[in-house]
């Protein structure tokens, strides 16, 4: 795995979010939200879903409007609860490391853990939090960044090196890599989709989906259960 780094530890993580949160709220479109709710397999009441690294709330926006949920959501900055409170309807907010979760073992049916993994400071042990926390037949939806991005391929060739996509501490990892991972620490893979952006035309996106292979996508979203 490639690591990108002026981070030392939980407490620089901690306050960089802090202050990114105070100007940026870091996050995708609407259109994206709820296609990441339609990757989950929700049926029947009193399901529990928790987002890790929820920031703003922008996904917990988007599961509230279901209607059919119990919605939780924890981030390490106490910055991004902050505005996820004045965002969210009913969710429960939490300031919480990712890698030590204050939660019982088995408490949500669906986890999501977005564009977030990537920047902690061990990845394997926020992944054994969600294999813990999820129920035996619940998902987990993770999403996480490609070191070999196309656009990122074609800038090396062009300039000799790559684009630059850092948020102070970030991991990059090719397909294998991620599903190492994720397997390694407790989770079975049960589907792999690609993600290069939601564009509003149709047919940019259909060219998108159909010409951007998995392995050079810019990020991998990983459909999970608890293996």
């Amino acid at each position: 795995m490639t690591i990108q780094s002026n981070i030392k530890g939980l407490k620089d993580l901690k306050e960089t979010y802090d202050e990114i949160y105070s100007s940026d709220e870091i996050k995708e479109t609407e259109a994206f939200y709820k296609w990441i709710a339609g990757k989950f397999n929700i049926n029947g009441s009193n399901k529990k879903f928790l987002d890790i690294g929820c920031g703003t709330g922008a996904q917990l926006m988007v599961m509230e409007a279901a209607g059919i949920l119990d919605t939780f959501g924890v981030d390490i900055s106490g910055k991004g609860i902050e505005i996820a409170r004045m965002n969210v309807n009913g969710s429960r907010l939490a300031i919480a490391n990712a890698e030590e979760m204050p939660f019982k073992d088995g408490s949500f049916n669906y986890i999501a853990n977005l564009g977030s993994l990537e920047h902690f400071i061990h990845p394997d042990k926020a992944v054994r939090e969600i294999s813990r926390m999820v129920t035996a037949d619940g998902q987990a939806i993770i999403m996480v960044p490609n070191v070999f991005y196309y656009k990122d391929i074609w800038a090396a060739y062009k300039t000799g090196n790559r684009l630059y996509r850092n948020q102070s501490h970030e991991i990059f990892a090719t397909l294998k890599e991620w599903k190492n991972l994720f397997e390694e620490n407790g989770l079975s893979i049960t589907k792999t989709v690609k993600y290069n952006g939601i564009s509003k035309s149709f047919v940019k996106q259909w060219f998108k989906d159909l010409l951007i292979p998995l392995t050079l996508s810019y990020h991998f979203v990983f459909i999970c259960r608890k293996r």
